[in-house]
C-alpha cells in the first residue's frame, strides 16, 4: 500500500475511533456482565485491563497502549463507548470479569494461564512466548543452559518464576535467581536489566520486544517456550458479545489498523521509537506532562486542584507551549491576546506566564457564575465561557429562560449553546454566532479527563506525593476543588 494510501486507511480509523465520546477510565461498580443488546442499550463497552505500557496507560494525558487501541477499534465497530475498568493491583482482570465488573478482559491473556470455569475466550490476535532477555555484553547467555552462574530476575510467585524455578530444577539448582516484590512490573526489571543490575530476565515476547525499542542494549537470547495464543476474555453467558469480537478480530487481521498498533508498540523504527521511551517514562513516574511542576505551584497558589487544570491543558493544547490557534490563542492554556494583555502576560508562549493567567482567568470566569446554585454546574458555566466567552454564555442563559427552561442548571444552558450556531436562534442573541456545541463538548472533555488523572495518579500513589509538596499553600476550594466536584457527582 503506498505512502497516500496508507495515511487515508489509518484517517478512516481515527475517524472511527473518534466517532463516539472519549473512553473513561472508571473503578467499576459489580453488575450483571452484559450480552450485546445490553452493551448496546447501555452504550458502553466496559475493558477490564491491567496499567502498563504494554496494555494501557496514559502518555501526555492520552489514553493509549496496545489493548487500548484494539478494544477501541472493537467499540466503535459496536456503535458504543469504551469505558476503561483498571482492577487494583494485585487483582486478577478475570475475577473482575466474573464479579460483573465489566464485559471483556483484554490483558494480554494466555487462555492456559486463566482457570476456562466461567470464562471463554476469543479466537488468537497474537502469539507470544515467554523469553529469556540479556544484555547484548553478555555474549555467553545463548540458552538457558547458559545461565549457572548469572543472577537473573524474576517477579516472586508469578508464572515467570516457577517457569524459571523448574529450569533451575532441570540444571541442578545453580541459577542465581533474584525474586523481587510480586507486584514489581517486568517493564521495570527490564529497565533494571539494562542498567547492568543483573544479568538476565524472563518477560513475555512482546514486553521484551517493547522494552527492547527503547533499551537498545537488550536482546531476546532464547525462547523458553512455545508461542502461545493471546485471546479476549468473556464471560461464559455472552455469547454474541463473544460472536461479535470474534468477527471484529478475524476482520482486522492483516488491515493496517492492525499491522499500525503492533508497530506502534513493538516493532516500529524511529517514528515510534521516541513515542514508546517518553510514554515509558510517563508510566514509570507517575507525571502527566514536563509542565507538572508548574501547573501543581500555580493551581495550589490560586486554590484550584491542579489535575483539573491539567485536563484544560491536554483540551487547549495537548501540552504543547507553541500551540497556537487559527484565532490567535497561544501557549498551554490558549490565551487570546486582549487577554493576555489584561493579565500583564508578557510573553504567552511561556509556560510559566501562560498557566499562571490561565488560571488566573479560569478563577474570574468561577466568579462570575457564583449565582449558581450547584458547584458542579458553576464549573460547567465556568469552564464554557473560558471555551467561549461570557457574552455567548450568558445569551445562552437567556435563550434557556426564553424556552422555559432554568437558567441556572447546566443541562438545559447547553442545549440552549448547541442552538446558537442556528441562524434563527444566533441573529436575536447579543453576542449573535456561537459554535455552542463545541464548547459544551470541551466542557464534557475537560471534565472527563479530571477524572481520569485523579483515578491515574490515585492507581500510582502520586496524590500524596503531591499533596506533601503543597503543605502551608492554598487548599483547592468551591468549584475548582476535587471535593466539590466529588460531592456534587454523589449527590447527583
Amino acid at each position: 500500500m503506498n505512502r497516500f494510501l496508507q495515511i487515508v486507511a489509518l484517517a478512516g480509523w481515527v475517524l472511527l475511533a473518534g466517532s463516539s465520546a472519549p473512553a473513561e477510565e472508571v473503578f467499576s461498580e459489580p453488575s450483571s456482565p452484559g450480552d450485546l443488546e445490553a452493551i448496546r442499550q447501555r452504550g458502553v463497552l466496559r475493558l477490564i485491563t491491567r496499567n502498563s505500557p504494554n496494555t494501557y496507560f496514559l502518555y501526555r494525558g492520552e489514553q493509549m497502549g496496545f489493548e487500548y487501541d484494539l478494544a477501541r477499534g472493537f467499540a466503535s465497530r459496536l456503535g458504543v463507548d469504551l469505558e476503561v475498568v483498571v482492577p487494583p493491583a494485585g487483582t486478577d482482570p478475570v475475577d473482575w470479569l466474573l464479579d460483573g465488573h465489566g464485559d471483556l478482559v483484554g490483558a494480554s491473556l494466555l487462555a492456559h494461564d486463566v482457570p476456562m470455569s466461567g470464562v471463554v475466550f476469543s479466537k488468537p490476535y497474537k502469539r507470544i512466548s515467554r523469553v529469556l532477555v540479556v544484555r547484548d555484553d553478555c555474549a555467553s547467555i545463548q540458552r538457558p543452559e547458559d545461565l549457572p552462574g548469572h543472577k537473573v530476575w524474576v517477579a516472586e510467585g508469578g508464572r515467570h518464576f516457577w517457569l524459571l524455578r523448574s529450569l533451575e530444577l532441570n540444571l541442578g539448582g545453580l541459577i542465581d535467581i533474584q525474586a523481587v516484590a510480586a507486584d514489581c512490573e517486568s517493564e521495570v526489571i527490564l529497565a533494571d536489566l539494562s542498567a547492568g543490575t543483573v544479568d538476565a530476565a524472563v518477560a513475555e515476547t512482546d514486553v521484551a520486544l517493547l522494552a527492547m525499542s527503547f533499551h537498545g542494549n537488550l536482546r531476546i537470547a532464547c525462547e523458553l517456550e512455545p508461542p502461545q495464543p493471546v485471546r479476549w476474555a468473556v464471560s461464559r453467558e455472552s455469547e454474541e458479545l463473544l460472536a461479535a469480537a470474534n468477527g471484529f478480530l478475524e476482520d482486522i487481521r492483516g488491515t493496517f489498523f492492525f499491522n499500525h498498533i503492533k508497530r506502534r508498540y513493538y516493532d516500529g523504527g524511529d517514528e515510534y521509537r521516541r513515542f514508546r521511551e517518553l510514554a515509558f517514562v510517563a508510566w514509570q513516574s507517575g507525571r502527566l506532562s514536563r509542565f507538572d511542576d508548574h501547573i501543581r505551584r500555580h493551581a495550589s497558589a490560586l486554590g484550584v486542584d491542579w489535575l483539573l487544570i491539567a485536563a484544560q491543558i491536554y483540551e487547549e493544547s495537548s501540552f504543547n507551549p507553541a500551540a497556537t490557534s487559527s484565532s490567535g490563542a497561544r501557549g498551554l492554556l490558549q490565551i487570546m491576546p486582549r487577554t493576555a494583555l489584561a493579565l500583564g502576560v508578557v510573553d504567552p508562549h511561556d509556560p510559566d506566564e501562560n498557566i499562571f493567567a490561565g488560571i488566573r482567568y479560569l478563577v474570574k470566569q468561577c466568579r462570575m457564575f457564583q449565582d449558581i446554585p450547584s458547584s458542579n454546574d458553576q464549573l460547567r458555566f465556568a469552564l464554557a465561557s473560558y471555551n467561549v466567552g461570557l457574552g455567548h454564555v450568558r445569551d445562552a442563559q437567556r435563550l434557556a429562560s426564553e424556552m422555559g427552561m432554568d437558567p441556572s442548571r447546566w443541562e438545559p444552558v447547553a442545549e440552549a449553546l448547541c442552538l446558537l450556531s442556528q441562524r434563527e436562534f444566533y441573529e436575536r442573541a447579543r453576542y449573535g454566532y456561537c459554535r455552542g456545541g463545541d464548547a459544551v463538548r470541551y466542557v464534557d472533555e475537560v471534565l472527563s479527563r479530571w477524572e481520569i488523572y485523579s483515578h491515574y495518579l490515585k492507581e500510582h500513589s502520586v496524590t500524596e506525593m503531591v499533596e506533601k509538596s503543597t503543605q502551608g499553600e492554598v487548599p483547592p476550594q468551591g468549584c475548582l476543588s476535587a471535593a466539590s466536584w466529588s460531592a456534587g457527582q454523589s449527590g447527583a
